[in-house]
């Protein structure tokens, strides 16, 4: 069958930001400098936290030929170094740091403090994600550095799985699970283990983050959803062993633990910000058209305004973007699985206090820590959880319909709203594709209509001096879409 949402259907326009945060736009042939000065970072959620100490040992320890570096045409297993380091833009993560973009990020950071003899390529801000380096693990000097996001980064640091992780032993049953888990090893073949190692960086957490004065200074914003990030990336990795994994759900689940991760790494970075000690309130938190609007005298475009992330009076919008399932979907999809639903309620519940909490300007530091923590532990039980629920054909379609039911009750009146709707029923539809070996009519008059929600999104970016999102076009598409999955329904 041919994937056609996932070779032809774009995800949105998200991929346009990890090209340009990881740094496709040209890389400078500099070697690192010998010894860089840098205090490694905490991996949010980190799925190894408990082992110390584990040295990282560079990317060079996976590239002979009999390992990862073999190069064989058409095959993916004993190429993956290859097509990483041909490829891949976390390769060139750390060579972006030595342009003049990045050079003119860390002077408009600096101000009159700035230090012209050293660049991005030596900034920790910059090092936490663009490079190799986080606790627990032990770094060399700067060699590692210039690897970029290389395996560890994802893997775990391998000074204790290196010589073991090819061995049968290491991946067979339970035992093997808890064997990497003890050596180290990051084992991505978990799906919400691989989200969180992608959300430490792409969403943030302690240690890394995209604040608003970084943004000012010209990074782009961060906005994660893991199936178009997926989706981007070439593969060093057989995706047929991903869907025989997950049982025909990897794009649901890919969905799914993707939006939960990013939410607990946004609540983790949260619960940070909000620590005693550091800057508070972080403007990044919010809405940034609460600020950044056309102030021109219209009465009509400053309630829009106000209903989807503007500043009134002493509240603000906190930004939906990390938080977007957590707080609309997940009693629905407990509901819809038919798990137990009492977790995924008081977790709603807390996030949309949370919310209230954090709109006020005047809020509680310590208040908006405590509960973000709690909220980061509630999430990773309920993704957990979820991950061993099977998904069948109906549940999946009846969720796709109360999506689209709630976005048409609730309105749909900002860009990002749209957006993660759109998102969540792409990969709905992709896990529906996936399942059968020829879509009939009606899956493709809905793979159709898709494209022409795609097509409103996308509008946005034709026209830039429509600040203020246009909802109609987006409702006509999902009422549209609603009455597909209706007659779906109703044809089984």
């Amino acid at each position: 069958m041919i994937n056609f949402l996932r070779a032809d259907f774009p995800r949105a326009a998200l991929i346009t930001t990890m090209i340009v945060v990881l740094g496709c736009l040209g890389c400078a042939d500099r070697s690192p400098p010998e010894a860089v000065e840098v205090t490694p970072v905490v991996q949010p959620n980190e799925p190894a936290a408990e082992q110390v100490g584990w040295r990282l040992v560079g990317v060079g320890a996976c590239t002979s030929s009999g390992c990862h570096g073999g190069g064989k045409p058409n095959q993916i297993v004993g190429s993956e170094y290859n097509i990483w380091i041909a490829e891949d833009p976390h390769a060139q993560a750390y060579s972006v740091l030595y342009d003049d973009r990045s050079l003119r990020m860390v002077q408009l950071l600096d101000g009159p403090d700035w230090d012209p003899t050293r660049g991005a390529h030596e900034d920790q801000r910059c090092l936490s994600c663009h490079s190799t380096t986080f606790a627990p693990a032990r770094n060399q000097a700067g060699e590692v550095f210039s690897d970029g996001v290389g395996c560890e980064a994802c893997h775990g640091p391998a000074e204790g799985w290196l010589s073991e992780h090819y061995r049968d032993k290491f991946s067979d049953g339970a035992e093997g699970i808890e064997a990497k888990r003890r050596l180290g090893f990051w084992d991505t073949d978990d799906l919400f283990t691989r989200a969180q190692v992608c959300t430490g960086c792409h969403v943030g957490g302690p240690g890394r983050e995209v604040n608003h004065d970084l943004i000012a200074a010209g990074h782009p914003r961060l906005q994660f959803e893991m199936g178009a990030y997926l989706q981007a990336l070439p593969k060093h990795w057989d995706e047929r062993l991903d869907q025989e994994r997950h049982h025909g759900n990897f794009a649901f689940l890919t969905w799914v633990l993707g939006q939960a991760a990013a939410s607990q790494s946004a609540l983790e970075q949260l619960q940070s910000r909000a620590a005693e000690g550091n800057i508070w309130p972080e403007l990044s938190e919010w809405s940034c058209s609460a600020c950044h609007h056309d102030l021109q005298d219209n009465v009509s475009l400053q309630k829009n305004l106000a209903r989807t992330g503007g500043l009134s009076g002493h509240t603000i919008r906190w930004d939906d973007w990390n938080h977007h399932l957590s707080r609309e979907y997940v009693e629905l999809i407990s509901l819809v699985l038919g798990g137990d639903n009492s977790g995924a309620e008081k977790m709603a519940r807390d996030l949309d206090d949370l919310a209230q909490l954090i709109g006020s300007l005047r809020a509680d530091r310590q208040q908006v820590a405590t509960a973000a923590h709690s909220l980061s532990s509630q999430l990773e039980v309920w993704a957990r959880q979820l991950q061993q629920t099977a998904a069948g054909p109906r549940a999946l379609e009846q969720l796709s319909r109360r999506i689209v039911e709630l976005a048409l009750e609730q309105g749909v009146e900002s860009w990002s709203r749209a957006t993660l709707i759109y998102d969540a029923l792409v990969s709905l539809h992709q896990t529906r594709l996936d399942s059968v070996e020829v879509p009939n009519a009606i899956d493709r008059q809905i793979t159709s209509a898709l494209e022409g929600v795609y097509d409103v999104l996308t509008e946005r970016y034709r026209q830039p001096a429509n600040y203020v999102f246009q909802a109609e076009p987006m409702a006509a598409r999902l009422r549209a879409l609603g009455e597909l999955y209706e007659q779906r329904s109703r044809d089984r």
